[in-house]
């Protein structure tokens, strides 16, 4: 009998039977380079189709990047401009301009930045979106937004990859920063009703150059099918082949973000599958009609062990 026990099958805002999308932010496409890491002289990028709303807060197409804040430790430096590029389009572009940013980051770090002034309120949509041009070198980026009453939250990308690629962090990846933080600044997540700024930081020590472009916000139009805030799991079921096992319940966590809960609740899930197998499930009465979305979306934590799950849908008719 194969055993296999998986701790934390953690789901949230869209578990198995997560959240329907319907016009959602387009999957990151990396696009194979010819070995050049300057922003002119890669491969052309692939059309993106996209039919939400993604507000754009910085595309360098006009204005330069004066406006742009830098920081750094001592021993660091950081130098930001605009290039021109035909190696990734925009639409009603001839010659499409991206920021190009030069940096050594020593000591607890470097970084760049804008202010968003007068503060905006993101909370109406559901992450932070943008293309960037990687040099497959190692280095961690940290993304941070400074929200209400001036916490820092923040996610981070590993620049593993060479090429255009368009990054997609949706809020449920910020949280709390463990860096710095302003006297008196709040710990409650991402608010997000009154944005301050935002900023890029690559890790300390590294240095590279890196291209940046349609920094936007993003928004999904789903209809959420289970979000474990309320009502626990006793109406999920289960089932199972002679041998197997599986519990299911709902626990508190502090590493996924839901806007407008403090704490946010997911379902874990304990399990030994044998036999034919084991699973868990949520009847969909009455049954409902998903033909005018796109797909089904949820979020997973991962315990990289390679099991194999099938994702199954009763369809019309059984």
């Amino acid at each position: 009998m194969s055993k296999v026990k998986l701790l934390n099958l953690l789901v949230v805002l869209a578990l198995i039977m997560s959240f329907l999308f319907s016009g959602s932010a387009p999957t990151a496409t990396a696009v194979p380079a010819s070995g050049e890491t300057d922003g002119a002289t890669g491969p052309q990028a692939p059309l993106k189709v996209t039919s939400g709303v993604f507000p754009v807060i910085a595309d360098f197409e006009s204005g330069g990047v004066g406006t742009w804040f830098t920081y750094g430790d001592t021993g660091s430096s950081i130098v930001k401009n605009v290039v021109l590029t035909n190696t990734l389009s925009t639409l009603g572009v001839l010659s499409n301009t991206v920021m190009q940013v030069d940096y050594v980051s020593a000591g607890w770090g470097v970084g760049t930045g804008l202010d968003t002034v007068p503060f905006q309120d993101w909370s109406a949509y559901d992450g932070f979106d943008f293309w960037f041009y990687g040099s497959n070198n190692g280095a961690v980026f940290k993304i941070l937004l400074t929200d209400n009453g001036g916490e820092r939250v923040s996610t981070q990308f590993t620049d593993n990859f060479t090429g255009w690629k368009e990054l997609t962090f949706p809020w449920q990846a910020f949280s709390h920063d463990g860096g710095y933080q302003p006297g008196g600044s709040p710990n409650d997540g991402p608010t997000l009703t009154a944005v301050e700024a935002f900023a890029f930081a690559p890790t300390s020590p590294s240095s590279g150059t890196y291209f940046m472009d349609q920094i936007k916000l993003f928004k999904n139009t789903n209809a959420v099918v289970a979000d474990f805030e309320a009502g626990g799991v006793g109406t999920w079921f289960t089932y199972g082949d002679t041998g197997s096992s599986i519990v299911k319940n709902v626990v508190l966590t502090n590493t996924l973000s839901t806007l407008g809960v403090f704490s946010n609740t997911v379902m874990q899930v304990d399990y030994v599958s044998a036999g034919w197998g084991v699973g868990v499930g949520k009847d969909t009465i009455p049954f409902q009609d998903w033909s005018g979305a796109d797909g089904l979306s949820f979020w997973f934590y991962g315990a990289n062990n390679g099991v194999v799950f099938n994702l199954i849908l009763t369809d019309n008719g059984g």
